[in-house]
């Protein structure tokens, strides 16, 4: 029986350690079980981090209004577009009016795009001042030196372009594709109409600049714009021509004669080239101003050159200096842009249009009362 009973014990003992073995030899599939789920959790979260992501790339600045005094205003003006207004680094006014496209009554947002037409001279002044501080040339040089054969191009020099001071006549713009190329070459067969000194407005001076920036910089203009301006100043959602698909399409502008609202064709943007062809946010436009003031695309020097009249005029390069503000200023179809800086940098005022049916120049001036009243 002793033996029997022995027998049986062990056994027991062998069943034990068996059953121990083999609950041991399964465990780690338990484990590779877990990991299998907790690298599938991981993969489905994927996408919410990478929409996260993408929000915090926008930055695009919200719908704000801080300062119901000036909405008011600009609601009692007809202004139709969006204000951006900035003080003492706080967004006091950010905010669209009325409609972007009166057909389908789809209204303004802080997101859209507009052409900013002429104020986009400020942009390609800067891009030929960051060549110069580089080295690459002089504002003092001839621009015969970069245009070869070009009328007067010993006696009229890069400061001239920027100024206005010429005394080129200027090119027609038309409405077929052109190339920069054609387009200085209409320029030169225009030929002078006086000796450079005097203020003359033309577009044409522009669309030589930004010619000049591509011989100098051998690049073509529209990526050393994006290159050392636009993504510099972290402009996420300006372009150029017609609006590519991975950016707002800038809206519809209107001209309004009577009552009655024109809708405005664009020209081929091609025949703007360097003086009008641009498009952005509200946004886009005073992250510009701002990497411009805090040094970010050129340094004091360059500023300095910028942001001083060459003439009479009170034109420096793509700003007037004016006597509390500087300010660009642009228009094409109904698109009416006035962007404006105080003199200290404390103050900015962007305004985008997309009716001709405001004045700008007189409702940008009333906004800078109010806000220096309260400083």
């Amino acid at each position: 029986m002793r033996g029997i009973k022995i027998f049986l014990t062990t056994l027991t003992l062998l069943g034990m350690i068996l059953l121990a073995g083999m609950f041991f030899a399964y465990h780690p599939k338990k484990e590779v079980t877990l990991a299998k789920t907790e690298q599938t959790e991981e993969k489905k979260s994927e996408p919410k981090s990478e929409v996260v992501e993408k929000k915090e790339k926008d930055n695009t600045i919200a719908a704000v209004d801080k300062a119901p005094e000036l909405s008011d205003y600009l609601t009692q003006q007809h202004f139709s577009g969006t204000v951006l207004v900035v003080k003492n680094n706080q967004v006091l006014l950010s905010k669209s009016f009325d409609l972007a496209n009166r057909e389908t009554r789809e209204e303004n947002t802080v997101a859209d795009g507009y052409y900013i037409g002429s104020a986009q001279k400020a942009i390609v002044a800067t891009a030929l001042l960051q060549l110069e501080e580089a080295g690459k040339l002089k504002i003092t040089d001839p621009i015969g030196k970069y245009i070869p054969d070009f009328p007067n191009g010993d006696k009229i020099t890069l400061k001239n372009l920027l100024n206005h001071t010429s005394g080129i006549n200027g090119r027609s713009e038309g409405s077929l594709a052109v190339t920069p190329q054609q387009v200085v070459s209409e320029i030169a067969a225009k030929g002078i109409k006086e000796e450079p000194g005097n203020w003359s407005y033309t577009d044409s001076n522009y669309a030589l600049v930004g010619y000049i920036v591509q011989v100098v910089s051998q690049m073509d203009l529209k990526t050393y714009i994006q290159e050392h301006i636009f993504d510099k100043a972290k402009m996420q959602h300006a372009g150029f021509g017609e609006a590519p698909r991975d950016l707002p399409a800038p809206v519809t502008s209107y001209r309004v004669k009577d009552g009655q609202y024109d809708q405005q064709v664009m020209p081929d943007m091609s025949q703007l080239f360097g003086a009008g062809d641009m498009f952005m946010t509200a946004t886009d436009l005073y992250l510009f101003d701002q990497a411009l003031m805090k040094g970010t695309l050129i340094d004091e020097k360059e500023r300095t050159e910028m942001l001083t009249s060459g003439s009479s005029s009170t034109y420096g390069a793509g700003f007037y200096a004016e006597p509390t503000k500087y300010t660009s200023h642009g228009v094409i179809g109904g698109f009416n842009t006035m962007n404006s800086i105080s003199r200290d940098g404390k103050i900015y005022v962007v305004l985008l249009g997309n009716t001709n049916q405001t004045d700008l120049g007189a409702v940008n001036n009333h906004l800078f009362e109010l806000l220096s009243e309260n400083r």
